[in-house]
């Protein structure tokens, strides 16, 4: 599976007609490929694997939280992936 990396300028617009943009998105190259037009900014689908940092003004109510992780991985979606963490928790 061939996914492209995204970052932060790129928005995406949901099904549910919400427009968000994450820190960080992949989305697989043949999900793109089948958009019918060349996307402006936004891309009309939802991506298939997110990282998003918390922000100053993001209420934690709505965020999932994980705490200080070693790692974090792709699972399913970027199996092959692993985002070493555990350098930034070290004093």
């Amino acid at each position: 599976m061939v996914a492209l990396t995204l970052n932060s300028s790129t928005g995406f617009r949901l099904p549910n007609g919400a427009v968000r943009s994450t820190d960080v998105a992949w989305v697989r190259r043949d999900r793109i490929e089948t958009l019918n037009s060349a996307p402006d900014k936004f891309l009309p689908l939802c991506p298939d694997f997110v990282i998003e940092l918390r922000s100053a003004n993001d209420s934690l109510g709505i965020l999932r939280i994980v705490n200080q992780p070693d790692s974090l991985m792709g699972e399913t979606i970027l199996p092959d992936f692993v985002l070493v963490l555990n350098w930034l928790w070290k004093n």
